[in-house]
């Protein structure tokens, strides 16, 4: 402190210097949105995820539903679709643009199927295949076949008739191939006939984001140049936007939260000090501290992540409480002794060991979100961490040098009326103690009937409900039922027949157990080995000529030329005489391959299958869907944002029982070496505890619950009660005789102010529009309020109580 009040000046230049060197970083500072920056790739499930977007997988393709009125538009739907995939193509950031397969692709899939017909049909219809095409199915057939030839059945019906003359058609609607959707002129057209959807594949993955910002605006543009007509509409989904929209949203939401806390803070001060000479002296010590942190991280290359995006408005919340006890301290010094340099010194001795205390066990408590293993915790732990540890250096040094060169007038803050208020409560110390128990008991009846706040890790407690690349993938979703944006069933390895055994049995066991609506996969196309195997023991049992012969016999049986059928015979025949199974190498050859590209992805050694699967009711038979693959370990591992935040949710519920007992071990043994005294550290952890426990109950009464983003509240709410108990308990022991009137003379204003301050800047979070940030402004506010109002109205009784 000496040396403070001898080179303030000195100080004062160091820090300017560190400013403008943290400030500097500033511009080099980049936005990382990507669900990775959140949840790291440690899990499984969540590896495989990021394995397919690097691979480039078509789920993270740019989807375009060209949409019109009614289905009465299909015509000029597809006409100005067609022309934007010409269009589309032409551009140099696009790699190719897909909807429908061609007419050559679709002929030689169909041919595929027909030589294929019973090794693709599930085993489980193949024996009513077989029994249609016995002697006794096939005269069945056949007098059905002649009845309707000679009703006034459709042409069209008896065109069908030569096609499909065993009715097979039937069972072929049962092998769920077809995609939901149907084709127009080489476009896949919605169910209700009134859009078409064009899959546009970037060069780039949408986490680069200067190539993924370049390849939306030049699709944007030719949307421009080439508008669709009018009463059409084109709608944009997919993983590009999702990409955009949360960087825009962060960079929102800093604007919205830093702004608001600011003006707060300074009218609070405005108030309080009739100035903002206290605002300033307050700020500069966090203003320093998130500059230089800021900056140092785009000095570094460190991006931030969608939750490090709170740490300013989080900071300004915690950090200014520092410079608050130093600045109230200074102003009860004032008016005791007119020596200025004096009065400086004896507030910064005064405030300097729960200054101290206070913020390393702050910062104890926020470092404690590293241990939860995601990474957006973890970067917002850390950046808090130092934040803190700054502003609290600021506030003991950087303050006091400001004050000696910058000196000012009393404003009487921390005098009288907290003193008034001590000295009022001071002999009702036993009915004070009396609330303070049944607060405990009260608080801790609600948690036992109602339970504790749960986890949820559902990403609409991401994005706000208005968020407008969610709503275009559920009416892309909604359109083509076909496509998946949630749940993926993935394997991997270097045999892809292994990995078709594995989704077919996943597929059998979740249909068996009707937790799906729908599937599409690999094994659609290529069944797995045994499925093909028990097709082909089945299909011994048949002969490919004798069924020539006896569908000729059924046929003259009932007077139906054979000629006409013939060629309907014969693709029956062929596919009876296949004995072998289709190997696995098929996804990756013609005519297969364009069709499956979006659930083969190969690279290297190993091989990615992909299905996509719509679960019957996704969030109430989740857990049933998740305990069907943990049936067998490591073969198909569920992925997808939902899977991979459950996963993070049971990592998290792991966890944190353990953390937030090595966090309140720790911040206890911190507080004990300081105060050296079990009593005194017991009344110091006493705000902290009441109002973690009460803001637990509040949120059990509103039903309000833990997310991603806001579970980093619980150790900010205990490090802003724990810094209340510390300053109290500290200022009561270094006040001597004087007792609790000179205790709150000096804390008293100070928590006043510092609960207010915090309010403000955590009350700007409640403007963000994500609802995590939304709700861990209103969380923080309800136990920083918790907190004040325990340390002004129940300590006094429990700190006076040595005198009784």
């Amino acid at each position: 402190m000496t040396f403070i009040s001898k080179h303030p000046g000195l100080i004062i230049g160091f820090a300017v210097l560190l400013t403008a060197l943290g400030a500097a970083g500033i511009p080099r500072l980049t936005f990382d949105t990507d669900l990775r920056s959140l949840v790291g790739d440690e899990l499984p499930s969540a590896d495989l995820f990021f394995e397919i977007q690097d691979r480039g997988a078509a789920g993270e393709s740019l989807f375009l539903t060209v949409v019109g009125e009614s289905p009465e538009d299909l015509d000029r739907v597809v006409q100005y679709a067609g022309r934007l995939v010409t269009r589309l193509s032409e551009l140099p950031e696009v790699a190719g643009v897909e909807s429908a397969p061609s007419p050559e692709q679709v002929a030689a899939f169909e041919e595929y199927v027909g030589r294929n017909l019973f090794l693709l049909l599930d085993p489980e219809v193949l024996p009513s295949a077989l029994e249609r095409l016995s002697p006794a199915g096939m005269d069945r057939s056949m007098a059905e076949a002649r009845s309707m030839l000679e009703s006034a059945a459709p042409l069209a019906m008896r065109e069908l008739l030569l096609i499909d003359p065993f009715g097979l058609r039937e069972l072929l609607g049962e092998m769920d191939l077809d995609p939901g959707v149907s084709i127009r002129d080489g476009l896949l057209v919605s169910r209700d006939g009134d859009a078409a959807l064009l899959v546009v594949r970037s060069r780039v993955a949408p986490t680069e984001r200067e190539g993924a910002r370049a390849f939306l605006s030049a699709v944007r543009g030719e949307l421009l140049v080439a508008p669709p007509p009018k009463g059409l509409t084109v709608d944009l989904a997919g993983g590009y936007l999702f990409a955009e929209q949360d960087e825009g949203l962060v960079r929102g939401d800093l604007i919205r939260t830093i702004v608001p806390s600011v003006l707060a803070v300074a009218l609070l001060f405005f108030i309080f000090f009739r100035g903002v000479r206290g605002l300033l002296l307050v700020a500069l010590p966090v203003l320093l501290s998130l500059v230089v942190s800021v900056g140092a991280l785009g000095w570094l290359g460190v991006r931030i992540t969608p939750v490090a995006a709170a740490f300013c408005a989080l900071l300004v919340g915690v950090g200014v409480d520092f410079g608050i006890h130093f600045l109230v301290s200074l102003d009860v010094e004032r008016q005791r002794t007119s020596d200025h340099r004096e009065a400086v010194l004896r507030a910064a001795l005064g405030i300097r060991r729960g200054v101290l205390l206070g913020g390393i066990t702050t910062a104890i408590a926020c470092a404690s979100l590293t241990v939860l293993g995601i990474p957006g915790l973890s970067s917002l732990g850390i950046l808090l961490g130092i934040g803190i540890l700054m502003s609290m250096a600021g506030a003991l040094v950087l303050a006091p040098a400001v004050v000696i060169l910058w000196p000012g007038r009393a404003h009487g803050l921390g005098g009288r009326p907290f003193a008034a208020l001590a000295a009022t409560l001071e002999p009702r110390g036993r009915l004070l103690r009396i609330a303070t128990i049944g607060l405990f008991v009260a608080a801790a009846a609600v948690l036992a009937v109602l339970g504790t706040p749960a986890l949820h890790t559902d990403p609409r407690g991401l994005r706000p409900d208005d968020d407008q690349a969610t709503l275009a993938v559920r009416r892309l979703s909604d359109r083509f039922t076909h496509l998946s944006f949630t749940d993926l069933a993935v394997t991997k390895g270097a045999d892809p027949a292994t990995g078709l055994n594995a989704l077919a049995d996943a597929r059998r066991r979740l249909e068996q157990a009707g937790l799906i609506a729908h599937w599409s996969g690999p094994d659609l196309f290529v069944p797995g080995t045994e499925r093909q195997n028990r097709s082909i023991d089945l299909l011994e049992t048949v002969d490919a000529d004798e069924f020539r012969l006896g569908a000729r016999a059924a046929m003259l049986k009932h007077g139906l030329r054979p000629e006409p059928f013939e060629p309907a015979v014969e693709r029956i025949a062929t596919a009876l005489a296949v004995r072998a199974p289709i190997p696995a190498a098929a996804l990756l050859t013609d005519p297969i391959r364009p069709l499956v590209s979006r659930y083969v992805v190969p690279g290297g050694a190993e091989t990615l299958l992909v299905a996509y699967l719509r679960p019957v009711d996704g969030e109430r038979h989740y857990p049933e869907i998740r305990k069907v693959f943990e049936e067998e370990p490591g073969s198909v591992v569920l992925t997808g944002p939902r899977a991979i935040l459950r996963d993070i949710e049971g990592s998290v519920e792991r966890i944190a029982p353990g953390m937030a007992l090595a966090v309140v071990v720790g911040v206890l043994l911190v507080v004990a070496i300081g105060l050296r005294r079990f009593g005194a550290t017991c009344s110091a952890a006493m705000p902290a505890a009441l109002g973690s426990l009460l803001t637990l109950a509040v949120m059990r009464i509103f039903d309000l619950d833990f997310d991603l983003v806001n579970i980093g509240l619980v150790p900010m709410i205990l490090g802003l009660g724990i810094d209340d108990g510390i300053h109290l308990v500290s200022r009561y022991r270094h006040s001597g005789d004087a007792g609790l009137e000179e205790t709150y003379r000096h804390v008293g204003g100070a928590v006043l102010l510092t609960t207010l301050t915090t309010c403000a800047a955590f009350g700007s979070l409640v403007l963000a529009r994500s609802p995590g940030l939304a709700t861990m402004g209103v969380l923080v506010v309800c136990g920083a309020l918790s907190c004040c109002l325990i340390t002004l109205l129940l300590m006094p009784g429990w700190l006076g109580r040595r005198r009784e």
